[in-house]
Parts: structure tokens; C-alpha cells; sequence
């Protein structure tokens, strides 16, 4: 899953820690169905804090340092525009159109961009009355302004005045400068993260699936924009090369502006959020992979059993930049045990420095309870529809597996580790 050509933001892959890299930001892959369902979870806290202002920020936060990172506090290697719009299509998120930019703002344009054209793949019909729905590119455009005028971070107001989301046909932004930079609402993180060791990745001894190969070969896919749309269309959904440490400040600012207002009752209300958020992902994005050509092809010759399945994608979950992923334990219909080195969310989580004393892997936490629900109650062995319908049925009803973590790196253990079990024993 590594572009093919020299450009500045060419990621590495790093099999120490199963993370790409650019500059010193972690990138992920996910898919549309999960960022738009993270989206709008945090979207509906809108009644507690400015959640449209912590969506925005934190992606201009971490585009803004990769920014730096790359090329300098000043811009020293005199970067182009178009290089850095470079950046928002080689890692899947459409085409950016900027017909004017100079120091006191400018405008935008693009009816290629990933949440409004995921948002019009899972909903037709225009919401004409609702918000459009671009609040990351709006951070990116953001940081596009800042950094080439050479301004301080959040120098610049980016409004959003036609999206596709609403029916209009193309996404439309309008720049200005503001009198002094916006102050930020929470304590934002960009960079590597803390690391732990890493791991001595090896073939499980208990399954014929070639966890190296698999991730030999996912690691040099060419995943990147499409040439005319900047857009990744693969495994059946819309992929994005994401910020890692966007999807957190979202989720911890979330997590911390929550207990703010609700103390230990808005902890449990963001758990289950972005938990669902992680059985969102493993349905769509799991669901997709191994219903696609690429798994038929590849992974599905080595599978022997159902339990072969749960391997083979464990296998290509160390290819997405998630960290380590490691089956220690499988009870065929019964449970799942993983343990995770280097998880994303524990890297930040320990970066910031949170002190709520509570698991934090709620993406890994949901992945886990996915997969075993994706196997024994959707059974995908069968390539079934995965729509809104099935998931309910496979997901939220009768023998569903839940997922719960009991060691995490914020409470001190050296890894994290999840099980899957039966909610509702019917054997």
C-alpha cells in the first residue's frame, strides 16, 4: 500500500511498528463508512461543545505540522501550492480547485472529495437542510492558507457554502483572514506518538496463513488518489491514507470535552460511540476486503478453515498502519483474544498525556467483536450484501459477540489486549 514514486509525501512502511510514516505523522487507511460515522457521532455532542470547531481544528493541527516537518517552520524549501495539494490526492481525499489564494484569504472548489461524495454513496437524496459535511478538508484548506501566506496556525476562517451533501454540484469554500489567530478548544497532539518495543512479527504457528507474504504484498499495493479524482476506490468503499493523529484529537477531544460536562456518564457515553464507530469499520472495511478480488485472489487459496478467515485478516489489518495485531487466542464460535503493539490510539493517547484511567483502543475494541461477528453471525464466507439491514441483523441482534478490553497501555500494561465474547450464549 505504498505509492511507487518519489514524492515529498511518499510514506514508509515501518515493520517494527506496522505504522507508515510522513514526515513524523502516523497515516492509516479507513474507510468512508468509518470516517463519516465518526463524524457524525461527534456531530451529535453538539449540544455540549463546539464539535464543528474541534473537527476542524484538529485537521488543520496535524496537516499544518506535517507541513513543518517536511518543509520547514517557514516554509524554507519554498513549496509550492500545488505540492501540498498533492498531499490531500495522493492520500485519498478528492481534488482540490484553490481559484484564489493570497494573504487575506481566497476560495476553494471541488466536486471530487471523499466525506461529501461517501456521504451521497450512502445517501441519494440531498439534505438541502442540513450542514455540509467537509469539516476536514475545511481544516486542510486551513492549513494550505496558513502556511504558504506564512501565518500562525488557525490564522484563517474557512466557510463551507455549497456541498454536494446538500444537492448542490459542487463543494464551494470561502477563505478569510481573521484579526488573530483562533485560540485552540483542547490540547491538540501531532508526531509519532509514545512507541513501545516493537514486536517480532512471525507466521502463526496455529494457521496456514502466511501473515509475511500477506503483508509483503498489501505493503507494496499502489493505494493512492486517482489520477483525475484524487479519490482511492478499492475493496468496495472509498479509502483514505488518513491522519492517525486526526482520528484522535477528534476522539479524545471529544472524550475530554465530554467528561468536562457529564464527568465519568460522558466517558461511558464516548466509549460506546466510538466503539460502534470500530463495528462500523470492521463491517464495511473487513466486510469489503474479504469480499473483494484482491482476498479471492490472494489470501482466500490459504484458507482451510472458518478460523482461517479470522487469520487472513488480522493478517491484512498489520498492512493498514494500525499497529501490531496478534490472535493469541480462538475459540471457534466462542471467542477471540488479540493483543496489539503500537496501537494508534494508545501511542497518542500516552502522547497527551490523558489521565483518565480507562482503556482507550475503542477502534481495536469494536474491530474485535467485528470480526467475530463478520465470521459467525453475518458469515461472510458467503458474500453477503453489506448494507444497513444486514448489519443490524448480524450486529445488534440475537448471538452477537462484544468486544472488551483488559489491558491498555494508558493504564500502564506494555501492550493492549482485547477479547470477543457471546453477549447471548445460544449453543
Amino acid at each position: 500500500m505504498n505509492e511507487q514514486h518519489s514524492h515529498p509525501f511518499t510514506s514508509t512502511y515501518d515493520k517494527g511498528y506496522h505504522a507508515y510514516w510522513v514526515g513524523d505523522e502516523p497515516m492509516i487507511f479507513h474507510c468512508h463508512h468509518y470516517n463519516l460515522f465518526l463524524q457524525n457521532s461527534i456531530k451529535d455532542a453538539g449540544d455540549f461543545f463546539d464539535v464543528d470547531t474541534l473537527l476542524i481544528q484538529a485537521a488543520e493541527y496535524v496537516t499544518y505540522h506535517q507541513f513543518v516537518s517536511l518543509f520547514g517552520p517557514s516554509n524554507d524549501k519554498n513549496i509550492s501550492l500545488n505540492t501540498l495539494l498533492d498531499a490531500f490526492s495522493l492520500f485519498g481525499f478528492g481534488k482540490l480547485n484553490v481559484e484564489q489564494i493570497n494573504i487575506e484569504g481566497g476560495r476553494v472548489s471541488t466536486d471530487k472529495e471523499h466525506y461529501s461524495v461517501g456521504y451521497i454513496s450512502k445517501h441519494p437524496i440531498p439534505s438541502p437542510d442540513k450542514e455540509g459535511v467537509c469539516y476536514f478538508t475545511k481544516g486542510f484548506i486551513g492549513a494550505v492558507f496558513s502556511y504558504l501566506n506564512k501565518q500562525p496556525i488557525f490564522s484563517y476562517h474557512v466557510k463551507q457554502t455549497q456541498c454536494l451533501s446538500k444537492g448542490h454540484e459542487t463543494n464551494v469554500f470561502e477563505v478569510t483572514k481573521l484579526a488573530q489567530p483562533a485560540q485552540p478548544i483542547c490540547n491538540y497532539y501531532a508526531g509519532k506518538g509514545v512507541l513501545s518495543t516493537e514486536y517480532n512479527y512471525h507466521n502463526h504457528s496455529g494457521s496456514p496463513v502466511d501473515y509475511l507474504g500477506i503483508r509483503e504484498a498489501l505493503t507494496q499495493m499502489v493505494l493512492v488518489g486517482n489520477t483525475e479524482t484524487g479519490l482511492i476506490d478499492a475493496f468496495g468503499v472509498l479509502l483514505t491514507r488518513h491522519y492517525a493523529n486526526y482520528y484522535c484529537n477528534i476522539s479524545f477531544g471529544l472524550l475530554q470535552n465530554m467528561y468536562k460536562q457529564l464527568g465519568e456518564q460522558g466517558i461511558e457515553l464516548v466509549r460506546d460511540l466510538l466503539i460502534e464507530a470500530g463495528h462500523i469499520c470492521a463491517f464495511n472495511t473487513m466486510g469489503g476486503i474479504m469480499t473483494s478480488m484482491e482476498w479471492e485472489a490472494l489470501i482466500k487459496p490459504m484458507l482451510k478453515s472458518r478460523e482461517d478467515w479470522i487469520h487472513g485478516i488480522i493478517a491484512c489489518i498489520n498492512a493498514l498502519g494500525w499497529g501490531t495485531y496478534i490472535i493469541r487466542e480462538l475459540v471457534p464460535y466462542k471467542s477471540l483474544t488479540i493483543e496489539i503493539f503500537n496501537d494508534y490510539e494508545s501511542n497518542h493517547c500516552l502522547a497527551r498525556k490523558h489521565d483518565f484511567r480507562t482503556p482507550i483502543s475503542y477502534l481495536a475494541t469494536g474491530i474485535a467483536a467485528g470480526i467475530m461477528n463478520l465470521l459467525y453471525n453475518a458469515d461472510i464466507t458467503q458474500k453477503p450484501v453489506l448494507n444497513e439491514d444486514f448489519y443490524n441483523q448480524a450486529f445488534k441482534s440475537g448471538k452477537r459477540f462484544i468486544g472488551k478490553q483488559i489491558e491498555c497501555r494508558s493504564m500502564g500494561a506494555k501492550s493492549a489486549v482485547i477479547t470477543a465474547t457471546v453477549e447471548n450464549v445460544q449453543f
